[in-house]
């Protein structure tokens, strides 16, 4: 996780990077990018008004192996700032459920609770438990996408069946071994 403060002359921008990948910047307090990253390189480029005068910035982030992210800000095409930070590997607990799970739509938590089903009914067992757990998390995650809100029922639905018909495909495979 990053979450840092850069102090330039006629701003202060605020870089923050969750476990998820999810890139934030801060413009003087303003939110410009809003964003889910996948891989390890991103550039952000948004403009935005700082003291009357219209700037185009372009933000670059590299996460490089495990602890460090590098962070290069451009203006108007000029590089104003590079630096190295390092990156925080330890998620809280409340860090890490809070983003997923109690951040989930109230309709979400029908198809998560269906998942979440799966180890009940089954009386426990570590197989169902992470079945169930991670239909539970998949439906989290894409409940909380900005994507139209049939095509995310949809998609929790999918992952709910999917669940279910992996727990009894798993139930099938045991029983005839036994």
């Amino acid at each position: 996780m990053l979450d840092t403060e850069i102090q330039r002359p006629k701003y202060t921008m605020r870089l923050w990077i969750d476990y998820q990948s999810r890139h934030l910047i801060f413009l003087n307090g303003q939110q410009v990018v809003d964003k889910m990253v996948w891989g390890s390189k991103a550039e952000h480029a948004f403009q935005h008004t700082v003291d009357g005068q219209l700037i185009s910035f372009k933000v670059m982030l590299q996460v490089v192996g495990l602890t460090k992210c590098r962070c290069q800000i451009m203006e108007n095409g000029t590089e104003v700032h590079t630096s190295e930070y390092r990156l925080s590997l330890t998620p809280k607990l409340k860090d890490f459920f809070g983003n997923w799970f109690l951040k989930a739509p109230g309709w979400a938590w029908i198809f998560m609770g269906l998942c979440l089903l799966i180890p009940i009914v089954t009386l426990g067992g570590a197989v169902p438990a992470v079945i169930g757990f991670i239909g539970s998390w998949g439906c989290a995650v894409l409940s909380n996408q900005r994507w139209p809100m049939a095509t995310r029922v949809v998609l929790c639905l999918l992952i709910t069946i999917t669940s279910w018909v992996g727990l009894i495909l798993v139930l099938v495979a045991l029983n005839q071994r036994l």
